[in-house]
């Protein structure tokens, strides 16, 4: 199975997203963002 570039980039930009909202919101300003798109 072969991942693309595009892919990891893909991956690495949602967990630095998800920690971003974390570090910044904590869990539920994270969760109220999912919600909202």
């Amino acid at each position: 199975m072969i991942i693309t570039l595009t892919s990891w980039l893909g991956i690495a930009g949602a967990v630095w997203y998800a920690s971003f909202w974390l570090s910044r919101n904590g869990f539920t300003g994270l969760v109220l963002e999912t919600r909202v798109g």
